[in-house]
């Protein structure tokens, strides 16, 4: 009988109260003599070294995702920390310029209060001179 079909049944069909039993069972099957346990201890090797095949491509499967999530994360952790970084340099520069703004138009208010002249052009905040100054 083909040693496949043979381990398949006493596996998959047959009610064996033990592995003790099932081995024998298929033993039995197979032909019982050394041609018949050398043809099934090369069946089971061949699936023990199937195994170890599909074992290994399944590591190298886990270790790629794992290295792509990491570099997902990673990658998003810089993206973030960019953000936050132009965020937080935006505020500050508002500030600056505010700030410019600001004392400038204090300088323009205590002239007028004064009446006195104010001619010092407004702040230059975009790194343009103005009124071609």
């Amino acid at each position: 009988m083909n040693i496949a079909r043979v381990v398949w049944f006493e596996t998959t069909q047959a009610n064996h109260a033990g592995w003790s039993q099932m081995i024998d069972a298929i033993v039995d099957g197979v032909g019982g003599g050394a041609l018949g346990v050398a043809a099934m201890t090369i069946s089971f090797t061949d699936i023990g070294r199937a195994t170890m095949v599909l074992a290994g491509m399944f590591e190298e499967w886990v270790r790629r995702r794992r290295e792509r999530q990491m570099n997902e994360a990673i990658a998003e952790a810089v993206g973030e920390a960019v953000a936050a970084t132009a965020r937080e340099t935006a505020r500050e520069t508002a500030t600056e310029v505010d700030g410019l703004w600001r004392a400038w138009n204090g300088r323009r208010l205590d002239a007028l209060a004064k009446g006195e002249p104010f001619d010092e052009p407004p702040p230059d905040v975009s790194g343009a001179s103005q009124n071609g100054r």
